[in-house]
């Protein structure tokens, strides 16, 4: 099962988790500030602790603006994990990417810039073949108006566990209710 994360401040979130075993998800949404970082980083880092084989698919396109200090402590996160990540696939804002975002695929072996949603959304799911994307605006899906007004049933069963969202290719949903409106999933630690 799918358990995903939402940490946010007043300017921007990020949506983080695992899609399935070893399938790390990110979503950055807004803007990205040093605070929202740092947690993102130390989320991170606890998340993967010390798992091998760990494939990385992260969403940027969302992302309206960052705070560039918070940027290298994304970087310096990931860099900490390189040897435990078999790969990364990311889809970058699109504003222009600096000099470091553009060196990444020097510094991680199998680091893929991604150019459409369609495509990273394909290899998350060949990846992670039943995830459950946790937010309302991919293709086929609806915005977040939308969903706000979703029926009681669209609910997810557990906390961790939302709906299917189609694949890319599916036509948009003829009924409302799709996916609900997110609230922070926070998996308890034993």
């Amino acid at each position: 099962m799918a358990i995903f994360e939402r940490l946010s401040d007043e300017g921007g979130q990020i949506t983080l988790g695992w899609a399935a075993e070893r399938v790390f998800y990110v979503r950055f949404d807004g803007t990205i500030s040093v605070v929202l970082s740092e947690r993102f980083a130390q989320r991170f880092s606890s998340l993967v602790g010390s798992l091998g084989n760990v494939r990385y698919f992260g969403d940027s396109s969302a992302v309206t603006s960052y705070e560039l200090p918070g940027v290298d402590l994304v970087m310096a996160a990931m860099l900490a994990k390189v040897e435990q990540l078999e790969s990364i696939v990311v889809l970058p804002w699109e504003g222009a990417l600096g000099s470091n975002a553009r060196a990444l695929p020097g510094q991680f072996a199998r680091f893929t810039f991604v150019s459409s949603a369609a495509e990273l959304y394909a290899q998350l799911r060949a990846a992670a073949p039943d995830i459950r994307i946790p937010f309302a605006d991919r293709p086929g899906s609806m915005s977040a108006e939308q969903s706000s007004a979703a029926p009681a049933s669209a609910a997810p069963a557990s906390a961790g566990q939302l709906p299917a969202v189609p694949s890319p290719d599916a036509p948009p949903p003829s009924v409302p209710g799709a996916l609900p409106r997110l609230e922070p999933v926070v998996p308890k630690r034993s």
